[in-house]
């Protein structure tokens, strides 16, 4: 059976996630970094 577009997209979406996340849990530092990088207010 072959899988919609939209399904496609979607697994795929969620997979970039939780490999941010994983990202995420395995360096902190990301986060902070990230923060510095935006625009400050």
């Amino acid at each position: 059976m072959k899988e919609s577009p939209e399904k496609a997209v979607r697994t795929r979406y969620r997979g970039l996630m939780e490999e941010r996340l994983t990202e995420n849990q395995a360096s902190p530092g990301i986060r902070s970094r990230d923060r510095i990088l935006e625009p400050q207010k």
